[in-house]
């Protein structure tokens, strides 16, 4: 019998990765609508005083870090392949949806945000 194989997703909001994609990632957020050249002033400008967003790369660290603690520590022979998916940018959760779950049993989504939201 082969091994069980457990595709994981770590799932966030996202963040831009660059200055160029904050018009996207804030109509994301607005659920299509466009942002206000108000609204992409001050979030260019914010953006700027913390330097970008880490966010992406410390949950892909995080997701790899994870992946290879299971493996490690998986007293039965069951692998894990653990992803990042975003909800409002790239990598977004529903484009990583089959690189997670090729070849697994079963699938299991971690939510990151440490707070309520219905829009997860």
């Amino acid at each position: 019998m082969a091994n069980k194989h457990v595709g994981v997703m770590l799932m966030t909001y996202g963040s831009p990765a660059t200055q160029e994609d904050i018009p996207a990632y804030i109509k994301n957020v607005y659920g299509g609508r466009e942002p206000s050249e108000e609204v992409l002033t001050e979030f260019r400008r914010r953006y700027a005083l913390i330097g970008g967003s880490p966010l992406i790369r410390i949950t892909r660290e995080q997701a790899q870090a994870l992946e290879e603690e299971l493996n490690t520590s998986s007293a039965d022979g069951t692998t894990y392949h653990v992803t990042a998916g975003m909800r409002f940018s790239p990598p977004f959760v529903a484009d990583m949806v089959p690189e997670t779950a090729s070849g697994a049993q079963s699938l299991v989504g971690i939510i990151m945000s440490p707070q309520y939201s219905r829009l997860l």
